[in-house]
């Protein structure tokens, strides 16, 4: 009976496939106007469907069933992907379980009964887990998905984007990266993902760059800033420019420069670092020595002001004495022949000849110490000196202020120099704490910057940034520590603001086990994480990440040396 079956159904199937392909003779696509696809998942039906309606292939249940000779059950998509183009009469072992049989092309037929069996069951909808509750028969979902408003499509612009029809205008007007949107400075049409790198090279706005460093064209605000950060082919010189090195290549060939004169910056450095240890010390000892004359003259002055006063009061009676005694010998002079004697005469005029001897050596007394006061007679010269001295004082108070500044930089400079990473992490060595300590109590240094480190080579440029004496709600108690976004070089390649999640670490010495840690997430509306326009960002970060008592453990602090680590995750960053 089986066999008859069989050829009346290849014999049926001849004439039916040339109509619609209702037998899988040559495998046509469908057989219905349902697409074809693997199985249905046995989860979408409300009722649980047996073992025997499930494809031997897919395990799924049947979907367009189709059977074999030997009884065993096949989705069509299933079974045409088996016997691939494999000719009619060809037989390959069923895959049916426990299933010993042979399987030719010819001995497949649709299986009505299996469908209809399982176009009458009820299934959810597909998009269930979007939101749709209709339960329906499996012979009306396709009709039911065409309308369900929780049915997926893809993005019409052709992006790959599935969308709900509750997202597909504002993907279409907003978000979609193949949307159309004209160009600012012509009157063409681009797709979105594509209207940026347009622009730079527009050609109604854009120029070439002038070293031929790329067939792209450059708009004209931003051509200066490539020259500057970004053309590899422009002439820069050596970062170690300031310590001595007159280097200059193209930029693309300054990495190899800085690789291979590490120890030749390194000696420059260090020569410029003793000049400049030098130099504040000779600042210091002119300032000593300056210290000394001011105080002397601001002694001296008071005391000298009241020689002078009092000089010039003696020398007034002693001018009114000579005028007086003028006086005196013009009288005897003419009374000299009737009241006086010859011997009187002489002894008053040798008299007077003393008086005149003294008031010229008090004169001279007096210029003399008016000259060493520094003073006019009405002290406005030396005033005008003291004020000069004082002027000189406070300039160079100045300049060895901001000498002691730049040293201390370049002292940090200088430990910390050749130690940057590229790999998110770094770990900070600060020697000479106590020193260091006091320097911050007494506001000489209030805070330390670490050398730079990378998310990787042309990643974001960071720093931190330590208080050792706090900062804001710290001061006095706590050691401050933050971390700094800084103007980088690749910064426009770079994703913004900054998001990426930040450690803060003390690291123990003793066990390394009990590391002291804050972690933060970037505000991504703050300042701080924006795209830097000046060298540095704010800081951001713990004012209260330690409390000074913490550092009195000799676990975090020996050798008078501490370690600081901060850690940006990086595991959400693609190199580039």
């Amino acid at each position: 009976m089986m066999a008859v079956q069989t050829t009346q159904g290849v014999s049926n199937a001849s004439a039916i496939n040339s109509l619609n392909g209702d037998i899988l003779h040559s495998f046509p696509y469908q057989d219905d106007d349902q697409p074809s696809r693997r199985g249905w998942k046995p989860s979408m039906f409300v009722e649980e469907i047996t073992e025997e309606y499930h494809c031997n292939l897919c395990h799924r249940v049947l979907c367009k069933p189709r059977v074999a000779e030997c009884g065993c059950r096949f989705c069509y998509l299933c079974i045409a992907n088996y016997l691939g183009d494999k000719d009619d009469d060809v037989g390959i072992p069923c895959p049916g379980k426990e299933c010993e049989e042979t399987l030719k092309r010819s001995d497949i037929q649709v299986d009505k009964f299996a469908k209809k069996h399982l176009q009458r069951q009820i299934v959810y909808c597909e998009n269930k887990e979007h939101g749709c509750r209709e339960e329906l028969r499996l012979a009306k979902l396709d009709e039911h998905l065409q309308k369900c408003q929780f049915q997926a499509k893809e993005c019409p612009n052709g992006c790959g984007q599935k969308l709900l029809p509750s997202e597909e205008d504002s993907h279409l007007g907003r978000d979609c990266p193949h949307r159309l949107v004209p160009c600012k400075y012509c009157d063409q049409r681009f797709m979105q993902k594509e209207i940026e790198d347009h622009s730079f090279g527009c050609k109604k706005l854009s120029s070439p760059c002038p070293n031929y460093c790329t067939s792209v064209r450059i708009n004209p605000s931003r051509l200066q800033e490539h020259l500057e950060k970004e053309c590899p082919e422009a002439e820069v010189s050596c970062v170690y420019e300031s310590q001595g090195c007159d280097f200059k290549c193209r930029r693309k060939e300054l990495d190899n420069h800085l690789r291979n004169n590490t120890e030749e910056h390194n000696r420059k450095f260090c020569e410029e670092f003793v000049k400049m240890r030098e130099t504040v010390s000779d600042m210091h000892l002119r300032l000593d020595q300056l210290g000394d004359i001011a105080s002397q003259a601001e002694s001296a002055s008071p005391e000298l002001t009241g020689q002078v006063e009092k000089l010039s009061d003696m020398m007034k009676r002693l001018q009114l004495t000579m005028v007086q005694k003028f006086d005196k010998i013009g009288k005897l002079e003419k009374s000299s022949e009737h009241a006086a004697k010859k011997s009187d005469l002489q002894t008053q005029v040798s008299r007077i000849d003393t008086l005149a001897s003294q008031a010229t050596t008090l004169s001279n007394r007096v210029q003399k110490l008016e000259e060493k006061a520094g003073q006019g007679p009405r002290g406005r010269k030396g005033g005008a000196s003291q004020q000069s001295l004082e002027q000189r004082v406070s300039t160079l108070e100045n300049q060895i202020s901001l000498h002691a500044m730049r040293l201390a930089e370049h002292d940090v400079r200088f430990q910390v120099h050749g130690t940057t990473s590229y790999n998110g992490c770094l770990v900070w060595k600060i020697k000479d704490y106590a020193r260091r300590k006091r320097d911050a109590d007494t506001g000489k240094t209030l805070s330390l910057y670490s050398q730079p480190f990378f998310t990787n080579r042309y990643g974001y440029k960071m720093c931190a940034r330590v208080y050792l004496n706090g900062d804001g709600i710290g001061k006095d108690t706590h050691v401050s520590l933050f971390f700094v976004i800084m103007k980088g070089d690749y910064d426009a390649l770079l994703s913004w603001p900054f998001r990426q999640k930040v450690t803060l670490m003390l690291l123990d010495q003793d066990s390394g086990r009990r590391h002291l840690s804050d972690s933060f997430r970037p505000d991504p509306t703050s300042s701080s994480f924006q795209r830097p326009t000046a060298e540095m960002n704010i800081a951001s970060g713990c004012p209260l990440f330690v409390s000074q008592e913490v550092l009195s453990n000799s676990a975090y602090l020996k050798d008078d040396t501490i370690f600081l680590k901060i850690v940006v995750d990086i595991s959400d960053l693609t190199p580039m």
